[in-house]
C-alpha cells in the first residue's frame, strides 16, 4: 500500500512522520472540510435522518451532506460513506462501511478509531462500552469523549461512538470547540438501527 505523509507528527517515541493511509487521509479532509463549513451554521433544527445504504435511523441537527469514496482499510477496498453538517460551531458526522467478513469489520473499526484519534491528536477523556438499539454486540464497539488539536493548531474536542451491525461499522462524531455539550446528547440517543 503505497502511502503519504500526513501533516501532524505521529505521537510515537521516535518522532517519526505519521503515515497517511488514504483512509486516515480522506476521514482527516472530511473532517477538516466540515470544520471549515463553521461560519454559515445555522440554528440546531432537529430531524430524522436514515443514511442511504445503512439500516439506521438518527437525530442530525441541519441537513447533511453525503460523500462516498472507495478506500483501503488493511487488505480490504470498502465503500465508505459518510453523512456530515456543521451547525451552532459543531460538525456532526455519521461514517460508515461494510465489509466482506467479521475479521475485516473488526479491523475496519480498529482502524476508524485509530484515524479520529490520530486526526485530532486527540486524548481520550473518558471511554466507556457503546449502546445503540439493534446494534451487534462487539467488545470493540466503544463511545469516547476526546480533546486534542485540529491540523491548524486550533484546539478541539469530540464525542466519538462506534459500533457495527453485522458487518456495517458506523463511526458517529460531534467535534468542535464545544463538543461535551449537552447539544450533542439528542445525536447519539437518537441513534438506533432499523430493523
Amino acid at each position: 500500500m503505497v502511502t503519504q505523509p500526513c501533516p501532524a507528527v505521529d505521537a510515537n517515541p521516535a518522532g517519526r512522520e505519521a503515515q497517511c493511509t488514504p483512509q486516515r487521509c480522506w476521514l482527516g479532509w472530511c473532517l477538516a472540510t466540515a470544520l471549515a463549513l463553521t461560519a454559515c451554521s445555522p440554528a440546531l433544527n432537529w430531524r430524522v435522518w436514515r443514511p442511504a445504504g445503512a439500516s439506521l435511523e438518527m437525530q442530525f441537527p441541519c441537513s447533511p451532506d453525503s460523500y462516498q469514496r472507495t478506500i483501503d482499510i488493511g487488505a480490504a477496498k470498502v465503500d465508505m460513506q459518510m453523512d456530515s453538517c456543521t451547525a451552532q460551531g459543531l460538525t456532526f458526522a455519521v461514517t460508515y462501511a461494510r465489509f466482506a467478513d467479521p475479521q475485516a469489520a473488526l479491523a475496519g473499526m480498529a482502524s476508524m478509531q485509530q484515524a479520529v484519534r490520530t486526526n485530532f491528536d486527540a486524548r481520550v477523556l473518558s471511554d466507556q462500552p457503546a449502546r445503540v438499539p439493534g446494534m451487534t454486540p462487539n467488545p470493540q464497539a466503544r463511545q469516547q469523549r476526546l480533546e486534542g488539536r485540529l491540523p491548524s493548531g486550533e484546539s478541539t474536542q469530540a464525542r466519538a461512538l462506534w459500533f457495527s451491525h453485522g458487518l456495517l461499522v458506523v463511526q458517529v462524531t460531534v467535534s468542535g470547540r464545544t463538543a461535551l455539550a449537552e447539544e450533542c446528547t439528542p445525536f447519539f440517543e437518537g441513534l438506533a438501527v432499523r430493523q
